[in-house]
Protein backbone atom coordinates (compact mmCIF):
# COMPACT_ATOMS: atom_id res chain seq x y z
CA UNK A 1 0.00 0.00 0.00
CA UNK A 2 1.63 3.24 -1.16
CA UNK A 3 0.84 6.95 -1.10
CA UNK A 4 2.19 9.75 -3.29
CA UNK A 5 1.88 13.31 -1.94
CA UNK A 6 2.42 16.21 -4.32
CA UNK A 7 4.84 18.85 -3.11
CA UNK A 8 2.45 21.74 -3.80
CA UNK A 9 -0.13 20.30 -1.40
CA UNK A 10 2.29 20.28 1.54
CA UNK A 11 4.47 23.26 0.68
CA UNK A 12 7.77 21.42 0.23
CA UNK A 13 10.37 21.45 -2.54
CA UNK A 14 9.98 17.72 -3.29
CA UNK A 15 7.19 15.19 -3.48
CA UNK A 16 6.75 12.60 -0.76
CA UNK A 17 6.34 8.87 -1.45
CA UNK A 18 5.37 6.39 1.25
CA UNK A 19 5.43 2.65 0.61
CA UNK A 20 4.73 0.19 3.46
CA UNK A 21 6.42 2.35 6.06
CA UNK A 22 9.32 3.48 3.90
CA UNK A 23 9.58 7.22 3.22
CA UNK A 24 11.19 8.73 0.13
CA UNK A 25 11.43 12.35 -1.02
CA UNK A 26 11.42 12.58 -4.82
CA UNK A 27 11.47 15.39 -7.41
CA UNK A 28 9.33 13.36 -9.83
CA UNK A 29 5.81 11.92 -9.77
CA UNK A 30 5.57 8.17 -9.16
CA UNK A 31 2.77 5.61 -9.31
CA UNK A 32 1.08 4.75 -6.01
CA UNK A 33 -2.06 3.14 -4.60
CA UNK A 34 -3.35 6.58 -3.58
CA UNK A 35 -2.32 10.14 -4.36
CA UNK A 36 -2.82 13.33 -2.37
CA UNK A 37 -2.77 16.77 -3.96
CA UNK A 38 -3.47 15.35 -7.44
CA UNK A 39 -7.20 15.92 -7.89
CA UNK A 40 -7.13 15.09 -11.60
CA UNK A 41 -5.74 11.58 -10.96
CA UNK A 42 -8.14 8.63 -10.78
CA UNK A 43 -6.53 7.40 -7.54
CA UNK A 44 -6.79 10.75 -5.75
CA UNK A 45 -7.52 10.15 -2.08
CA UNK A 46 -9.35 13.46 -1.46
CA UNK A 47 -12.76 12.42 -2.89
CA UNK A 48 -12.63 9.25 -0.81
CA UNK A 49 -11.78 11.21 2.34
CA UNK A 50 -14.87 13.33 1.73
CA UNK A 51 -17.01 10.32 0.88
CA UNK A 52 -16.15 8.43 4.06
CA UNK A 53 -16.20 11.50 6.33
CA UNK A 54 -12.47 11.33 7.12
CA UNK A 55 -11.02 14.73 8.04
CA UNK A 56 -7.41 15.85 8.21
CA UNK A 57 -6.03 18.56 10.49
CA UNK A 58 -4.99 21.85 8.87
CA UNK A 59 -1.36 21.56 7.84
CA UNK A 60 -1.05 25.34 7.68
CA UNK A 61 -2.75 27.69 10.21
CA UNK A 62 -5.73 29.31 8.44
CA UNK A 63 -4.52 32.82 9.35
CA UNK A 64 -1.30 32.25 7.39
CA UNK A 65 -3.24 30.95 4.38
CA UNK A 66 -5.51 34.02 4.49
CA UNK A 67 -2.52 36.36 4.75
CA UNK A 68 -0.96 34.81 1.66
CA UNK A 69 -4.27 35.01 -0.18
CA UNK A 70 -4.47 38.73 0.52
CA UNK A 71 -0.98 39.04 -0.95
CA UNK A 72 -2.17 37.24 -4.08
CA UNK A 73 -0.48 33.90 -3.36
CA UNK A 74 -2.78 30.87 -3.34
CA UNK A 75 -0.67 27.95 -4.55
CA UNK A 76 2.92 26.73 -4.70
CA UNK A 77 3.78 28.43 -1.40
CA UNK A 78 6.93 26.90 0.20
CA UNK A 79 5.39 26.59 3.65
CA UNK A 80 8.38 24.59 4.88
CA UNK A 81 10.45 27.74 4.44
CA UNK A 82 7.79 30.31 5.37
CA UNK A 83 6.84 28.87 8.79
CA UNK A 84 9.28 28.37 11.64
CA UNK A 85 10.84 24.95 11.10
CA UNK A 86 9.80 23.47 14.45
CA UNK A 87 6.21 24.63 14.03
CA UNK A 88 5.98 23.30 10.47
CA UNK A 89 7.44 19.89 11.40
CA UNK A 90 5.10 19.50 14.37
CA UNK A 91 2.04 20.23 12.23
CA UNK A 92 3.42 18.13 9.38
CA UNK A 93 3.84 15.04 11.60
CA UNK A 94 0.30 15.41 12.96
CA UNK A 95 -1.05 15.82 9.43
CA UNK A 96 0.85 12.80 8.11
CA UNK A 97 -0.25 10.56 11.00
CA UNK A 98 -3.91 11.34 10.29
CA UNK A 99 -3.42 10.86 6.56
CA UNK A 100 -1.76 7.48 7.16
CA UNK A 101 -4.68 6.42 9.39
CA UNK A 102 -7.17 7.45 6.71
CA UNK A 103 -5.19 5.60 4.05
CA UNK A 104 -5.31 2.40 6.10
CA UNK A 105 -9.08 2.69 6.52
CA UNK A 106 -9.64 3.30 2.81
CA UNK A 107 -7.28 0.54 1.72
CA UNK A 108 -9.25 -2.00 3.73
CA UNK A 109 -12.56 -0.85 2.24
CA UNK A 110 -13.69 -2.73 -0.87
CA UNK A 111 -15.58 0.24 -2.31
CA UNK A 112 -12.45 2.43 -2.29
CA UNK A 113 -10.81 0.10 -4.78
CA UNK A 114 -13.98 -0.10 -6.90
CA UNK A 115 -14.12 3.72 -6.88
CA UNK A 116 -10.54 4.04 -8.09
CA UNK A 117 -10.98 1.33 -10.73
CA UNK A 118 -14.11 2.94 -12.19
CA UNK A 119 -12.45 6.35 -12.05
CA UNK A 120 -10.05 5.18 -14.76
CA UNK A 121 -12.55 6.08 -17.47
CA UNK A 122 -12.22 9.71 -16.40
CA UNK A 123 -8.45 9.50 -16.95
CA UNK A 124 -9.02 8.14 -20.46
CA UNK A 125 -11.19 11.02 -21.69
CA UNK A 126 -9.72 12.77 -24.72
CA UNK A 127 -10.54 16.16 -26.24
CA UNK A 128 -12.64 16.30 -29.37
CA UNK A 129 -12.72 18.94 -32.07
CA UNK A 130 -14.94 21.97 -31.47
CA UNK A 131 -16.83 23.65 -34.31
CA UNK A 132 -16.04 27.18 -33.19
CA UNK A 133 -17.88 28.72 -36.16
CA UNK A 134 -21.12 26.94 -35.21
CA UNK A 135 -20.65 27.93 -31.55
CA UNK A 136 -20.06 31.57 -32.41
CA UNK A 137 -23.18 31.70 -34.61
CA UNK A 138 -25.37 30.14 -31.92
CA UNK A 139 -23.97 32.42 -29.22
CA UNK A 140 -25.13 35.43 -31.23
CA UNK A 141 -28.69 34.11 -30.85
CA UNK A 142 -28.58 32.57 -27.38
CA UNK A 143 -26.17 33.35 -24.56
CA UNK A 144 -25.65 29.75 -23.46
CA UNK A 145 -23.09 29.53 -20.67
CA UNK A 146 -22.67 25.80 -21.31
CA UNK A 147 -21.96 26.36 -25.01
CA UNK A 148 -19.62 29.25 -24.24
CA UNK A 149 -17.60 26.98 -21.93
CA UNK A 150 -16.49 24.94 -24.95
CA UNK A 151 -14.76 28.03 -26.33
CA UNK A 152 -13.57 29.76 -23.17
CA UNK A 153 -12.51 26.96 -20.83
CA UNK A 154 -8.81 26.44 -20.18
CA UNK A 155 -9.47 22.68 -20.06
CA UNK A 156 -10.24 20.64 -23.18
CA UNK A 157 -11.91 17.83 -21.22
CA UNK A 158 -14.19 18.20 -18.19
CA UNK A 159 -12.88 17.74 -14.67
CA UNK A 160 -15.62 15.51 -13.27
CA UNK A 161 -16.34 15.09 -9.57
CA UNK A 162 -17.98 12.05 -7.94
CA UNK A 163 -18.00 13.37 -4.37
CA UNK A 164 -20.00 16.60 -4.59
CA UNK A 165 -23.38 14.82 -4.56
CA UNK A 166 -24.42 12.23 -1.99
CA UNK A 167 -25.25 9.62 -4.62
CA UNK A 168 -22.11 10.16 -6.70
CA UNK A 169 -24.03 11.60 -9.64
CA UNK A 170 -21.41 13.36 -11.74
CA UNK A 171 -20.84 17.09 -11.64
CA UNK A 172 -18.20 19.13 -13.49
CA UNK A 173 -15.81 21.29 -11.48
CA UNK A 174 -14.00 22.78 -14.48
CA UNK A 175 -13.93 22.53 -18.24
CA UNK A 176 -16.61 22.15 -20.95
CA UNK A 177 -20.06 21.94 -19.35
CA UNK A 178 -21.35 18.97 -21.32
CA UNK A 179 -23.84 17.97 -18.58
CA UNK A 180 -25.89 21.14 -19.07
CA UNK A 181 -25.36 21.56 -22.82
CA UNK A 182 -28.66 21.39 -24.74
CA UNK A 183 -28.89 18.50 -27.20
CA UNK A 184 -29.25 20.79 -30.18
CA UNK A 185 -25.87 22.33 -29.32
CA UNK A 186 -24.05 19.00 -29.49
CA UNK A 187 -23.45 19.85 -33.14
CA UNK A 188 -20.50 21.83 -31.79
CA UNK A 189 -18.68 18.52 -31.22
CA UNK A 190 -16.61 17.03 -34.06
CA UNK A 191 -14.46 13.95 -34.47
CA UNK A 192 -10.68 14.31 -34.29
CA UNK A 193 -10.29 11.53 -36.87
CA UNK A 194 -10.31 12.10 -40.60
CA UNK A 195 -13.76 10.85 -41.74
CA UNK A 196 -14.42 9.79 -38.14
CA UNK A 197 -17.72 10.06 -36.26
CA UNK A 198 -19.00 10.64 -32.75
CA UNK A 199 -21.26 7.99 -31.23
CA UNK A 200 -23.32 7.99 -28.05
CA UNK A 201 -23.60 4.79 -26.00
CA UNK A 202 -26.56 4.74 -23.60
CA UNK A 203 -27.70 2.42 -20.86
CA UNK A 204 -31.41 1.84 -21.41
CA UNK A 205 -33.78 2.35 -18.46
CA UNK A 206 -30.79 2.16 -16.15
CA UNK A 207 -32.24 2.89 -12.71
CA UNK A 208 -35.33 0.69 -13.14
CA UNK A 209 -33.08 -2.06 -14.46
CA UNK A 210 -30.87 -1.82 -11.37
CA UNK A 211 -33.96 -2.49 -9.26
CA UNK A 212 -35.01 -5.31 -11.58
CA UNK A 213 -31.60 -6.98 -11.66
CA UNK A 214 -31.28 -7.08 -7.88
CA UNK A 215 -34.30 -9.38 -7.68
CA UNK A 216 -34.20 -10.73 -11.25
CA UNK A 217 -33.69 -14.33 -10.14
CA UNK A 218 -37.37 -14.53 -9.25
CA UNK A 219 -38.55 -13.27 -12.65
CA UNK A 220 -36.25 -14.90 -15.21
CA UNK A 221 -36.35 -18.50 -16.34
CA UNK A 222 -33.09 -20.51 -16.20
CA UNK A 223 -30.82 -19.25 -18.98
CA UNK A 224 -33.14 -16.33 -19.79
CA UNK A 225 -31.28 -13.03 -20.36
CA UNK A 226 -32.30 -9.68 -18.97
CA UNK A 227 -34.94 -8.28 -21.36
CA UNK A 228 -34.06 -5.62 -23.89
CA UNK A 229 -37.33 -3.76 -23.26
CA UNK A 230 -37.95 -3.75 -19.53
CA UNK A 231 -41.36 -2.07 -19.68
CA UNK A 232 -42.74 -4.49 -22.27
CA UNK A 233 -41.35 -7.37 -20.22
CA UNK A 234 -43.23 -6.06 -17.16
CA UNK A 235 -46.48 -5.97 -19.16
CA UNK A 236 -46.03 -9.53 -20.42
CA UNK A 237 -44.97 -11.03 -17.09
CA UNK A 238 -47.73 -9.22 -15.20
CA UNK A 239 -50.35 -10.23 -17.80
CA UNK A 240 -51.97 -6.79 -17.89
CA UNK A 241 -53.35 -4.89 -20.85
CA UNK A 242 -51.76 -1.43 -20.85
CA UNK A 243 -49.66 0.62 -23.25
CA UNK A 244 -45.87 0.55 -22.94
CA UNK A 245 -45.72 4.31 -22.16
CA UNK A 246 -48.28 3.74 -19.40
CA UNK A 247 -46.12 1.00 -17.92
CA UNK A 248 -43.10 3.30 -18.05
CA UNK A 249 -45.03 6.05 -16.27
CA UNK A 250 -46.16 3.59 -13.58
CA UNK A 251 -42.56 2.46 -13.03
CA UNK A 252 -41.38 6.05 -12.64
CA UNK A 253 -44.20 6.78 -10.19
CA UNK A 254 -43.23 3.76 -8.10
CA UNK A 255 -39.46 4.25 -8.14
CA UNK A 256 -39.43 7.99 -7.48
CA UNK A 257 -42.56 8.49 -5.42
CA UNK A 258 -44.22 10.72 -8.00
CA UNK A 259 -47.94 11.47 -7.73
CA UNK A 260 -50.36 9.19 -9.56
CA UNK A 261 -52.74 11.84 -10.93
CA UNK A 262 -51.17 11.78 -14.39
CA UNK A 263 -51.07 7.97 -14.36
CA UNK A 264 -54.75 7.89 -13.38
CA UNK A 265 -55.59 10.20 -16.28
CA UNK A 266 -53.62 8.10 -18.78
CA UNK A 267 -55.30 4.88 -17.64
CA UNK A 268 -58.72 6.45 -18.03
CA UNK A 269 -57.82 7.67 -21.51
CA UNK A 270 -56.63 4.16 -22.45
CA UNK A 271 -59.87 2.67 -21.15
CA UNK A 272 -57.94 0.41 -18.79
CA UNK A 273 -59.73 -1.41 -15.98
CA UNK A 274 -56.63 -1.06 -13.79
CA UNK A 275 -56.61 1.68 -11.15
CA UNK A 276 -53.45 3.77 -10.72
CA UNK A 277 -52.93 2.55 -7.16
CA UNK A 278 -53.32 -1.09 -8.19
CA UNK A 279 -50.84 -0.67 -11.05
CA UNK A 280 -48.26 1.01 -8.82
CA UNK A 281 -48.54 -1.85 -6.33
CA UNK A 282 -48.04 -4.33 -9.17
CA UNK A 283 -44.89 -2.44 -10.19
CA UNK A 284 -43.59 -2.40 -6.62
CA UNK A 285 -44.04 -6.15 -6.39
CA UNK A 286 -42.43 -6.81 -9.79
CA UNK A 287 -39.31 -4.71 -9.00
CA UNK A 288 -39.01 -5.91 -5.41
CA UNK A 289 -39.17 -2.38 -4.02
CA UNK A 290 -40.50 -3.50 -0.64
CA UNK A 291 -37.52 -5.81 -0.16
CA UNK A 292 -35.11 -3.06 -1.19
CA UNK A 293 -36.76 -0.60 1.20
CA UNK A 294 -36.64 -3.02 4.14
CA UNK A 295 -32.91 -3.48 3.59
CA UNK A 296 -32.34 0.29 3.37
CA UNK A 297 -34.55 1.09 6.35
CA UNK A 298 -32.48 -1.22 8.53
CA UNK A 299 -29.27 0.48 7.36
CA UNK A 300 -30.72 3.97 7.80
CA UNK A 301 -30.82 3.59 11.59
CA UNK A 302 -27.05 4.21 11.56
CA UNK A 303 -27.44 7.48 9.64
CA UNK A 304 -26.10 5.97 6.43
CA UNK A 305 -27.15 3.54 3.75
CA UNK A 306 -24.89 2.04 1.10
CA UNK A 307 -25.47 1.56 -2.58
CA UNK A 308 -25.21 -1.88 -4.18
CA UNK A 309 -21.39 -1.64 -4.38
CA UNK A 310 -20.89 -0.24 -0.86
CA UNK A 311 -20.74 3.52 -1.40
CA UNK A 312 -21.91 5.27 1.79
CA UNK A 313 -24.89 7.63 1.41
CA UNK A 314 -25.78 9.94 4.27
CA UNK A 315 -29.44 9.73 5.29
CA UNK A 316 -30.95 13.20 5.58
CA UNK A 317 -34.47 12.09 4.71
CA UNK A 318 -35.61 8.57 5.64
CA UNK A 319 -38.82 8.55 3.62
CA UNK A 320 -39.23 5.39 1.60
CA UNK A 321 -39.11 6.96 -1.85
CA UNK A 322 -36.04 9.04 -0.94
CA UNK A 323 -34.06 6.05 0.37
CA UNK A 324 -34.96 3.91 -2.63
CA UNK A 325 -34.26 6.74 -5.08
CA UNK A 326 -30.84 7.49 -3.54
CA UNK A 327 -29.93 3.79 -3.56
CA UNK A 328 -30.93 3.25 -7.18
CA UNK A 329 -29.38 6.45 -8.51
CA UNK A 330 -26.09 5.86 -6.71
CA UNK A 331 -25.91 2.21 -7.80
CA UNK A 332 -26.75 3.22 -11.39
CA UNK A 333 -23.91 5.77 -11.43
CA UNK A 334 -21.43 3.05 -10.51
CA UNK A 335 -22.88 0.56 -12.99
CA UNK A 336 -22.53 3.10 -15.80
CA UNK A 337 -18.92 3.96 -14.98
CA UNK A 338 -17.99 0.28 -14.71
CA UNK A 339 -19.61 -0.33 -18.09
CA UNK A 340 -17.84 2.62 -19.72
CA UNK A 341 -14.50 1.35 -18.39
CA UNK A 342 -15.12 -2.04 -19.98
CA UNK A 343 -16.17 -0.55 -23.32
CA UNK A 344 -13.08 1.67 -23.48
CA UNK A 345 -10.84 -1.33 -22.70
CA UNK A 346 -12.52 -3.50 -25.34
CA UNK A 347 -12.05 -1.03 -28.19
CA UNK A 348 -8.91 1.08 -27.55
CA UNK A 349 -8.94 2.41 -31.13
CA UNK A 350 -11.93 4.58 -30.18
CA UNK A 351 -11.55 7.50 -27.79
CA UNK A 352 -14.01 8.31 -24.99
CA UNK A 353 -14.56 12.07 -24.94
CA UNK A 354 -17.53 12.89 -22.66
CA UNK A 355 -19.71 11.22 -20.05
CA UNK A 356 -23.30 12.46 -19.72
CA UNK A 357 -24.48 10.50 -16.67
CA UNK A 358 -25.60 7.15 -18.17
CA UNK A 359 -24.26 7.92 -21.65
CA UNK A 360 -20.73 7.87 -23.08
CA UNK A 361 -19.71 9.81 -26.18
CA UNK A 362 -16.92 8.17 -28.16
CA UNK A 363 -14.78 9.41 -31.03
CA UNK A 364 -14.71 6.59 -33.57
CA UNK A 365 -12.26 6.37 -36.52
CA UNK A 366 -13.53 5.28 -39.91
CA UNK A 367 -13.65 1.51 -40.17
CA UNK A 368 -14.28 0.88 -36.45
CA UNK A 369 -18.06 1.45 -36.51
CA UNK A 370 -18.93 -2.24 -36.87
CA UNK A 371 -16.58 -3.24 -34.07
CA UNK A 372 -18.17 -0.72 -31.74
CA UNK A 373 -21.65 -1.78 -32.81
CA UNK A 374 -20.83 -5.41 -31.98
CA UNK A 375 -19.54 -4.48 -28.52
CA UNK A 376 -22.62 -2.39 -27.76
CA UNK A 377 -24.94 -5.15 -29.03
CA UNK A 378 -23.49 -7.49 -26.39
CA UNK A 379 -24.44 -5.06 -23.64
CA UNK A 380 -22.63 -4.83 -20.32
CA UNK A 381 -22.55 -7.72 -17.88
CA UNK A 382 -21.60 -6.95 -14.31
CA UNK A 383 -20.39 -9.87 -12.21
CA UNK A 384 -22.59 -8.88 -9.27
CA UNK A 385 -25.45 -6.91 -10.84
CA UNK A 386 -26.18 -8.83 -14.01
CA UNK A 387 -26.75 -7.84 -17.62
CA UNK A 388 -27.52 -4.34 -18.94
CA UNK A 389 -28.55 -3.66 -22.57
CA UNK A 390 -26.94 -0.72 -24.36
CA UNK A 391 -28.03 1.52 -27.21
CA UNK A 392 -25.79 3.09 -29.88
CA UNK A 393 -26.60 6.36 -31.65
CA UNK A 394 -24.50 8.29 -34.14
CA UNK A 395 -24.32 12.02 -33.39
CA UNK A 396 -25.14 14.08 -36.45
Amino acid sequence: MSLFIHKKSIGTSRNLFLDDGEVCWTPTEVDATFTYGCLTRSNSIEPLLSLFGLTLPDLIPPRFVEAMRICGMTSGIPWGDVLPKNQFMERFKRFMNKLAEAQTILHSNEYSHFFIKTNEILDKLSPCEIDSKFAAQELQISDSAALRSFLKSSRSVPLYCRASTKTGRLTIKDGPQILTLKKEYRKVLKSTFSSGSLYEIDFTSLEPRVAFNITAGEKLLPGEKSPADLYQFFIEKSNIQIQRDTAKLAVLCSLYGAGTSKLRSVLQKDGSTFSADMLVKRVESFFGLKEIYRMLNDQAQSGYITNFYGRPIEVTDARRNVLVNNFLQSSAVDVALAGFCQIAENIPSCKPVFIIHDALIMDVPKGQEDALENIVAQGFSDEKMGHFPLKLTRLK
